[in-house]
């Protein structure tokens, strides 16, 4: 693991130094994510963070936006947006509890859940950010909160394997945020051990049907229990096979299971769940226009491609953008600063700035 950890350092060290390029866009949509992006940093508070509506759920909001800002190919010292990254770097930061929670939750149980659903959201952003950080001094310091941010990961990992707020119970939509932060974590040199890794991947897989679907929960006997949905598949998909590893046995399950409920031959369906095209989105431009046919080599299908689903996903945001650059939310929690954020990740993957990502 050592060596594993070295390297990483040594990689995300390299990356510092790497021209950043923003303009592979496809050239229709860059209208609308030059209007989006100057939406979002007029929502930026001055010290840096952003929230939703009423002051809800800042920890995850901040995240979101900061990655939406890195997907545009802007770093903390370079790029259009490197004060306003900076700023939602040291926002976060300063939120980090002693325990290494980043965030303070209010004691309640279905918020703690949240906290831990913004946690993992917020240790993906710190590393992308710490990846493209040169200065010595500020990657000290980001380093050691991302440190604390592991260890609480690894403290509170459940029997079954994943994080929820009952210490015996494991949450997938949690435990699927838990994993990408810790992947995009010892991507930028941060030691995480094997085993934390490697038991939450296996939770995610028990959690799996037949079908490809995800149950919400395991229960304290480990059994899957109910709420399954397409963004669990789809975020298992990225949280363990975005390396391309798309013959994988469960990953041809998640894939099918999504293929079936996202439907392109129809427009996406109002009101979705924002994270099912977060996680799709990245899922789908890993698997390009050639994955699928690796996976299901089968003739008389027809394959889910990158460049369908762009066009599909792409037109539509267009048409639904409003005049400011926003998109409307669905609910009080998951309001225009979230949808554009998430809208903005999904409109920039070909972009490809993001370490992991390259």
């Amino acid at each position: 693991m050592r060596y594993c950890v070295a390297l990483s350092a040594i990689v995300a060290l390299a990356l510092c130094n790497l021209p950043i390029r923003a303009d592979k866009v496809p050239a229709p949509y860059q209208p609308a994510v030059n209007k989006a992006l100057a939406w979002l940093v007029k929502k930026q508070h001055q010290d840096g963070h952003w929230e939703g509506q009423g002051g809800r759920d800042a920890e995850l909001h901040t995240a979101l936006a900061g990655l939406a800002l890195l997907h545009e190919g802007s770093t903390v010292t370079q790029g259009k947006y490197a004060g306003n990254l900076t700023r939602a770097v040291d926002w976060l930061m300063s939120r980090s509890r002693q325990d290494g929670l980043l965030g303070s939750p209010r004691n309640k149980k279905k918020e703690t859940a949240r906290a831990l659903f913004a946690h993992g959201l917020a240790l993906e952003f710190l590393a992308e950010a710490y990846g493209v950080e040169p200065r010595r001094a500020r990657r000290d310091e980001m380093r050691k909160t991302m440190s604390k941010a592991v260890r609480f990961c690894t403290l509170n990992q459940s029997p079954q394997g994943g994080w929820s707020n009952k210490k015996d119970r494991t949450d997938l939509a949690v435990t699927i945020a838990m994993l990408q932060g810790l992947r995009h974590a010892r991507n930028a040199g941060i030691p995480v051990p094997t085993e934390v890794h490697s038991k939450a991947a296996a939770a995610v897989k028990k959690a799996t049907n037949a079908k490809g679907e995800v149950a919400r929960r395991l229960n304290k006997a480990g059994m899957p229990k109910g709420g399954e949905r397409p963004t669990l598949a789809a975020g298992a998909l990225v949280c363990l096979f975005l390396a391309g590893d798309f013959e994988n046995a469960h990953c041809k399950k998640w894939l099918t299971h999504c293929r079936l409920n996202v439907a392109m031959d129809q427009p996406p369906r109002a009101g979705a769940d924002p994270y099912l095209h977060l996680y799709f989105a990245q899922a789908l431009h890993a698997l390009g226009d050639e994955g699928w046919a690796r996976a299901f080599p089968q003739p008389g299908v027809q394959p889910l491609t990158w460049s369908a689903y762009r066009t599909w996903k792409f037109d539509h945001l267009q048409k639904t953008q409003r005049a400011d650059g926003s998109w409307p939310g669905i609910d009080r929690r998951r309001g225009p600063v979230l949808a554009t954020a998430v809208n903005l990740i999904v409109l920039q993957q070909d972009n490809q700035v993001l370490a992991l990502f390259r």
